[in-house]
């Protein structure tokens, strides 16, 4: 019984001899660390923003001239006054250029001593000759020192009742007046040819004035100042 007891005892002591070393290994050895885990990186593309430069383009808005201040600005510069002297009378009358030369009615000049030309673009008056005389046509050809942008000649055939005309001329000394005039037909006789002109300025120093149509054109002399006629 004590033997059995002993040997009990002896097991005992060995168990825990046993077990205190275990514990003592087991707490003695250096736990290895844990390795932390490798971060993903996950590369994101970055849109670069390029900066994109606005160009505004800019539109300026012209306006158009009408047809009429189209016609002015073709031709009035090449419009003139005229006046003749003779002692102590005095013709006021209109004119045009054309290639060089200064043409008027025939009766605003003819006989007269002196002539002095009157253009846009200067207040000083130019004397004038007379080159050439046309008595069937009313018409003058005078010779000035002037340079100026020579008119177009147009078709006055090709003309419609009612179709707007216009005038630049002088009237009562009123220097390169502009008006629009309404084409009234051609008036016929025995001894005359000539268009009317309705609904316009065409006044007595109106005589050998300029008449337009609307591309620019001349297509007419003032005839007879006070009637509204043009050759």
């Amino acid at each position: 019984m004590k033997k059995a007891f002993t040997t009990h005892i002896v097991s005992f002591i060995l168990g825990v001899a046993i077990t205190l070393t275990t514990v003592y290994l087991i707490s003695d050895t250096k736990a290895e660390p844990t390795p932390e885990p490798t971060p993903i990186v996950i590369e994101k593309e970055v849109v670069k923003e390029i900066p994109v430069e606005v160009v505004k383009e800019v539109i300026k808005e012209v306006e158009k001239k009408t047809d009429l201040e189209e016609v002015v600005a073709n031709c009035k510069n090449s419009c003139v006054m005229i006046y003749a002297y003779k002692g102590d009378i005095i013709n006021q009358g209109s004119g045009w250029v054309y290639n060089g030369y200064v043409i008027t009615a025939k009766h605003v000049v003819d006989g007269y001593k002196k002539i002095e030309v009157y253009t846009d673009d200067t207040s000083n008056a130019r004397t004038a000759t007379i080159e050439y005389i046309d008595p069937k046509l009313d018409l003058a050809v005078l010779k000035a020192s002037i340079m100026l942008p020579s008119l177009t000649l147009g078709d006055s055939n090709k003309l419609t009742e009612g179709e707007k005309l216009v005038t630049i001329t002088s009237p009562k000394g009123a220097q390169n007046m502009v008006d629009e005039c309404i084409y009234s037909g051609i008036v016929s006789t025995a001894t005359e040819y000539y268009m009317a002109l309705t609904d316009t300025l065409i006044q007595g120093g109106s005589s050998g004035g300029a008449v337009f149509n609307y591309n620019s054109e001349l297509i007419g002399m003032a005839y007879v100042g006070y009637d509204g006629f043009a050759g």
